[in-house]
């Protein structure tokens, strides 16, 4: 039996203050962490039960305030008043870059869209 894909995937985990505080204490002095390095150290299993580490990082990272360091191709998460200058800098280009094609992406979806009316 085949099943289908779902058409829209799931939310986003949610996250709470608790998340965070787990995380940054699971970084502190740790140097840059993957997400599957996290995933397996014991703290993060007994922690939460269940899979999905990789998107339940990911938001954490992004519910963070800025406290913990992750952009694309980034060797993986690190607190951010750990990191380096050099780091912070590649970390907030990086960011501001990915934010720019996006909008540059939906106002061309948006003048697609608007010759259609």
């Amino acid at each position: 039996m085949t099943t289908q894909p779902e058409l829209f995937p799931a939310k986003a985990p949610a996250v709470d203050v608790e998340d965070v505080e787990f995380l940054c204490a699971v970084l502190h002095g740790a140097g840059w962490q993957t997400a599957d390095a996290i995933a397996c150290r014991p703290a993060w299993q007994s922690f939460f039960h269940r899979g999905g580490a990789d998107r339940r990082i990911r938001a954490i990272a992004s519910a963070s305030k800025g406290r913990i360091l992750s952009y694309p191709g980034s060797p993986g998460y690190r607190l951010t008043s750990e990191a380096t200058i050099e780091e912070i800098q590649t970390a907030t280009n990086k960011l501001r870059h990915q934010a720019n094609e996006m909008t540059r992406r939906a106002m061309e979806v948006d003048r697609v869209y608007h010759k259609k009316i």
